[in-house]
């Protein structure tokens, strides 16, 4: 495990321009031919956003004690930054050795680097999210001091991000309905993830739907880090990067057992 540990951080370090590239690339096919192009880059997170509270805040009147309404929109934005990461990811991951075949096999890009690449483009989506976010947040007078911690738990944030990567890479090839198995997972996190309700809200006998969604342990760092009010749960916090560690492994053996499948797979 430890080889492939630095086989892989040896390769990302050797393609590092080849990463560099096919990424700004990637972005830029996926923008360009859209009539907003990079818009969509802020205009995506906002416009869920929108729809997220109109659920909340008109649908079922949601409110905390205490919070304004613009308290109560960086909540939920503190939540949805991680979530549409995460959800991008996977759902992008999980198609994309077979989006890139035809590049494994001109050996223009080691296998391994497929997935990578698919985090650097969601990266690039959450970076402007989060800067609109900490926009919001010190409008609104709630930015945290322990910020500064955020950037340290970005890289465990990555670090389960690729190995997500990593494990749904190859599922996508040797099981035909991978895709949309995930994108329902995808959708399902999205109601059980404490994105609009705090965890303290969920009763009792269904705390565990929340507890065993590996998103909360994502999301309730990042929410802690950015909104002063919201206190951290360490207990919390070490699970989270314990869960990196383990998830990225997980990825990793996954994706080196069945990566001589995935290079001869038509």
């Amino acid at each position: 495990m430890l080889k492939n540990v630095f086989d892989l951080v040896f390769t990302c370090i050797k393609f590092r321009r080849i990463i560099w590239a096919t990424t700004i690339f990637e972005l830029k096919k996926k923008y360009a031919v859209t009539f907003l192009g990079y818009s969509w880059l802020v205009l995506y997170p906002l416009l869920f956003l929108t729809v997220y509270l109109f659920l909340w805040l008109v649908v079922f009147k949601t409110r905390f004690p205490g919070y304004s309404e613009l308290d109560y929109v960086v909540f939920v934005f503190s939540g949805l930054v991680p979530y549409l990461f995460v959800s991008e990811v996977a759902t992008t991951a999980v198609v994309s050795i077979r989006q890139n075949m035809h590049l494994i096999k001109n050996v223009m890009m080691p296998i391994s680097l497929v997935p990578i690449r698919v985090v650097g483009m969601a990266l690039a989506s959450m970076l402007v999210g989060l800067l609109l976010l900490l926009f919001l947040s010190g409008l609104n007078g709630t930015l945290a001091y322990k910020l500064i911690y955020l950037v340290f738990f970005l890289i465990f944030t990555l670090l389960f991000a690729v190995g997500l990567a990593l494990f749904l890479a190859p599922l996508g090839v040797l099981i035909p309905d991978a895709s949309n198995i995930v994108n329902l997972v995808v959708l399902l996190m999205m109601f059980l993830s404490p994105i609009a309700f705090k965890i303290e809200m969920v009763p009792t006998y269904l705390k565990y739907t929340v507890l065993f969604n590996p998103i909360t342990y994502i999301m309730e760092p990042f929410r802690a880090f950015i909104i002063s009010s919201h206190v951290l749960d360490w207990r919390l916090l070490i699970s989270s990067c314990l869960l990196a560690v383990v998830m990225f492994l997980l990825g990793l053996l996954v994706f080196s057992r069945f990566k001589k499948y995935m290079v001869d797979y038509e």
